[in-house]
């Protein structure tokens, strides 16, 4: 019997993932909390929109961390599984979503 299709991410490709994703979440924490309501920059809708996004990118950053992270990697190569590339690329469309609707607001993410 055959076991199916074998793959693999780089560890350099978790770690780099991982950095990217703290990054751009720090970045829209740090907006989220200098929210004023005053401002006409600043609306309630934004904030609600950054709030799912931070959420999103945390669901993505913590699945990594609790099930991608731990195994042991064999030449620099972390095994997964095809269910783990559907949940992966399951949270890369719901942050990509999220990002999506953070374009309006003129925020970007590119340089953070």
């Amino acid at each position: 019997m055959s076991e199916g299709k074998k793959y693999g991410l780089k560890i350099s490709t978790v770690i780099t993932s991982i950095e990217y994703l703290s990054q751009i979440r720090r970045y829209a924490e740090s907006i989220i909390l200098n929210f004023e309501e005053d401002e006409e920059f600043y609306t309630k809708e934004m904030l609600r929109d950054l709030c799912a996004f931070v959420t999103a990118v945390t669901g993505q950053i913590e699945w990594v961390m609790d099930d991608i992270v731990p195994r042991t990697p064999k030449d620099g190569v972390v095994p997964v599984s095809s269910e783990d590339i559907d949940t992966m690329k399951l949270y890369s469309e719901m942050v990509n979503n999220r990002l999506t609707k953070l374009k309006k607001y003129h925020i970007s993410f590119k340089e953070h």
